[in-house]
């Protein structure tokens, strides 16, 4: 939620994320997957330091556990700009951040995954670089969801996200090109992640 999304993005980002969990096809994957549920974290971040947790750590099993979690995920709430650095945008933060996550995740899992979302290359604190290779280090996999078509030194948001952000086995990029195409880029997300390995854990 950097100063590059308004406060209408962001809501419909929300929403979005809300309406994907609810969906009868996600839900049908998660309950046909090895142990029927899957253990979901949501954050939102901009610069270094700048970071709110929505929803930690939930069990998502079943139409209920997705109601309460878009239930959380809808409620209003303003984006943290805290310091100097409040407008930019950081994913080596959120990375670093999602790593910790998983340090207090409660549960075993077979797999874990942060799903990267934003409309913009990494431009306050760390590198970028340095932090995927932490996640890699810990066996996490990274995944992209990059909003826009925008163009920085020659590269668009996807491909910065495809040569920058996402690693580990099996990881990919599903680019939205507006934020009204979010929503049904998060679903073909979800499946595919959710497809592809029998357990897991979402940040």
């Amino acid at each position: 939620m950097s100063g590059s999304i308004n406060q209408i993005e962001a809501k419909l980002q929300r929403e979005s994320y809300a309406a994907a969990l609810e969906s009868a096809t996600v839900l049908k994957v998660i309950k046909e997957g090895m142990h029927g549920k899957i253990a979901v974290t949501f954050v939102e971040w901009s610069s270094r330091g700048s970071l709110e947790t929505r929803v930690g750590w939930t069990i998502l099993s079943d139409a209920n556990d997705a109601a309460a979690i878009a239930e959380a995920l809808r409620k209003n709430s303003e984006r943290l700009r805290s310091g100097p650095h409040g407008s930019k945008t950081s994913i080596s933060y959120a990375i670093d951040a999602s790593v910790d996550a998983f340090d207090k995740l409660p549960v075993p899992t077979l797999r874990r995954i942060i799903d990267i979302s934003g409309d913009g290359s990494n431009n306050d604190g760390s590198s970028v670089e340095d932090s995927r290779q932490r996640a890699l280090r810990k066996g996490i996999v990274i995944n992209g969801l990059p909003i826009g078509a925008d163009v920085e030194n020659g590269e668009t948001t996807t491909e910065y996200y495809e040569r920058h952000v996402i690693g580990g086995p099996g990881s990919f990029v599903i680019p939205a090109d507006s934020a009204a195409a979010f929503q049904s880029a998060i679903i073909k997300k979800l499946i595919r992640e959710m497809s592809s390995a029998s357990g897991k854990a979402h940040c």
